[in-house]
Parts: structure tokens; C-alpha cells; sequence
């Protein structure tokens, strides 16, 4: 190898390097740098995970945390490495853990709990990125913009990145002559619907059922009702799948399995989940009647009657007629604060029996 001398001094030979926080090998392998930055991203969420964990920080500042730190922190250089989902995928499970911790569990539907959260898919940011680089890069007076188009008519059976990047801007059909938005708007178009159509999972499914979407409202009107804030926490969590129902717990160990597929809180035969909680557990029908203004007695929901009543419980697009959105979260808010720690006493019963 030939030596390289800069004042005298000799500059040493090495197989990698870090430059502006981005790994270089000898073999500019991009599938290295991004596991560069899933170390980096790693140690951002060991260091936040207490106050991720903390239930009495708010969940928009936790979401804060999130977007502001974890993401760009494992995405920095995704403009050289992104526009491929299995260098993203360790990426993607650094935030996603960091979810997990908001979150409470570690299994959740992750297209379910972003959608939530307002967090667009780390594959799909760092292809933004790839394809706003490209843009920039080509028509800055730069050298680079020399280099990007010189590569483009240079034929090569190589995959080199101005080649892959190319071909991945045909795929979301960016032109970059008249994006306004240097791609990012046409990769989340086109992308997004994409990871969707995807996602086979349940909750995900239900979601779209009740219209549910964006969570924003509910992590606002947590700002301004910290009384009510472990129920708009535990809303939270039956709207992303993470709630802990009597199968999870049975599942996770913690009741006996003599309650699988059955409400071990009011007794019956009946899978616990959302609708059996919010609209038909007996358990907590003086709370119910008192928050919710819900009689099981006189109204027997059935239909797509009943499915208005759990999207308007739960926080969705269409709440029922004469009440707003932020009326209809707050009384649900104040139910499952109210229940909660009765669950939480009845369930400590079932575990103690269970030991």
C-alpha cells in the first residue's frame, strides 16, 4: 500500500474509520454503518429508558424522546445506507424497543402503535433521506453533482449507490425535476401504503374497524388533565394492543390458565377484550353507568350499533352525536381511572392465589 505524507507526518493506513459520526470500511459496506448506528441507537434508549418506563411522565414527552432523539439518532447517514428494509431492520428494532417500553410490553403491532404515536416507519424516514440526498446532492454546484451524474450514464453491472437510488426513485416514481419536497412526499405515498397493506394483525384490523388513528388529542388532553392521566395511559394501551387482558395474563404466567378465554373479573365465559371491557363487563357497571352514561340493562348494543359505541369509546374519528372528541376521551379517561385500581386490587388477589 502506498504511504501518504501531509507535512511531514505520515497519515497511517487503516480498515476503518469514523467520520462525522459515520463508519467508513475499506470496503464502504453500508450494511456496517447501519449497525454503526443501531450501537448508537442502543445506548441513546438504555440511557432513556427509566424516564421511557416512568408512568408518571406524559406520553407526548415520551413520544418527544422518541422522534427527537432515538430516531435521528439511529438514522443519522441513512442517506448513504437507506432504501433497504433489511439494513433498517435493526434500526427499526431500537425504536420499536423503545416503544415497547412506553408501551409497557414488548409485543405489540408496530404499524399500530406509529399510527398512534404519529411516527412514520423508520424503513420509510431513511428512504426519505436516500432520495432527498439524491436530489440535493444532484443539482448542488458542488463536485458531487459531477459525480452523481457522470455515474449515471457510466454502465456498470455493479450496484453502486447512484445506480440502486435510481432505480428505488423509480419505484415510489419521483422525478426529481419537479419535486417540491426532494422526494420525501412521494416516498411516504408511496411507501406507507406499502407497509400497510402488510400488516395482517388483528388490532391493526379493529383499528381500522373503529377508526381509530392518531392519538395526539389524547396525549394533549393528558397535558391538561394530569388527574386522569393512568387512564388516558391505559387508553393508550388498549388502543395499540398492549392492554393487559385476562388471556395475556394468563399467557405471561401470572393468573392461572383456568381463566384463559374467560373475564376473570366478572366470571363469565366470555373472551376479555376491549368491547367486553369498556361496554359489557359487569365488573364495572357503576363506573360505567357514572363515566360513560352506558346501561347495560336498558341498551343492548348489537351491529354496527355497537361498533359506533366502541369507536366513540375509544377515542375515534366519528364520536356520537352531541358529544366532541375531547369530551368523549375524557369521560372514557375517568372510567378507566376509576376501574383501575379495582383491577389492579381483584388482579393482585388472582396472582397471589396463582403463587
Amino acid at each position: 500500500s502506498c504511504k501518504i505524507f501531509y507535512n511531514g507526518e505520515q497519515i497511517p493506513n487503516v480498515n476503518e474509520y469514523t467520520y462525522l459520526g459515520i463508519n467508513f470500511n475499506s470496503h464502504l459496506d453500508l450494511q456496517e454503518m447501519a449497525k454503526f448506528r443501531i450501537n448508537k441507537g442502543v445506548n441513546k434508549v438504555m440511557t432513556l429508558s427509566n424516564t421511557l418506563r416512568n408512568k408518571y411522565v406524559p406520553l407526548e414527552y415520551k413520544k418527544m424522546l422518541i422522534s427527537n432523539i432515538i430516531t435521528p439518532t439511529v438514522l443519522y447517514g441513512s442517506e448513504l445506507f437507506g432504501m433497504s428494509e433489511i439494513r433498517c431492520a435493526g434500526l427499526k428494532k431500537v425504536v420499536d424497543s423503545g416503544l415497547g417500553m412506553i408501551l409497557g410490553n414488548r409485543n405489540f403491532s408496530r404499524n399500530r402503535a406509529y399510527e398512534e404515536f404519529d411516527l412514520i416507519p423508520v424503513q420509510v424516514k431513511a428512504a426519505a433521506s436516500r432520495a432527498r440526498a439524491f436530489i440535493k446532492w444532484s443539482i448542488s454546484k458542488g463536485f458531487i453533482s459531477d459525480l452523481i451524474m457522470s455515474s449515471i450514464e457510466f454502465k456498470s453491472k455493479k450496484q453502486t449507490w447512484c445506480k440502486t437510488t435510481t432505480m428505488w426513485m423509480r419505484r415510489f416514481k419521483i422525478n426529481f425535476t419537479d419535486s417540491q419536497s426532494f422526494g420525501k412526499i412521494e416516498v411516504q405515498n408511496e411507501y406507507i401504503p406499502r407497509v400497510k397493506k402488510r400488516d395482517k394483525t388483528l388490532i391493526s384490523k379493529n383499528a381500522t374497524d373503529f377508526k381509530i388513528k392518531s392519538g395526539k388529542l389524547i396525549r394533549k388532553l393528558e397535558l391538561s388533565n394530569p388527574n386522569i392521566s393512568n387512564g388516558l395511559y391505559h387508553l393508550t394501551r388498549i388502543r395499540s394492543g398492549t392492554f393487559q387482558f385476562t388471556n395475556r395474563l394468563v399467557f405471561n404466567g401470572s393468573i392461572s390458565p383456568e381463566h384463559i378465554n374467560k373475564c376473570a373479573f366478572c366470571g363469565t365465559d366470555t373472551i376479555e377484550n376491549a368491547e367486553h371491557l369498556l361496554i359489557k363487563c359487569s365488573a364495572w357497571n357503576i363506573e360505567r353507568r357514572k363515566f360513560l352514561k352506558i346501561n347495560n340493562e336498558k341498551n343492548l348494543l348489537i351491529g354496527n350499533n355497537l361498533n359506533s359505541v366502541i369507536s366513540c369509546v375509544l377515542g375515534g374519528n366519528n364520536p356520537a352525536s352531541g358529544w366532541k372528541p375531547a369530551d368523549r376521551i375524557i369521560t372514557t379517561g375517568n372510567f378507566l381511572s376509576a376501574i383501575s385500581r379495582k383491577r389492579a386490587a381483584l388482579l393482585a388477589v388472582l396472582k397471589r392465589d396463582f403463587m
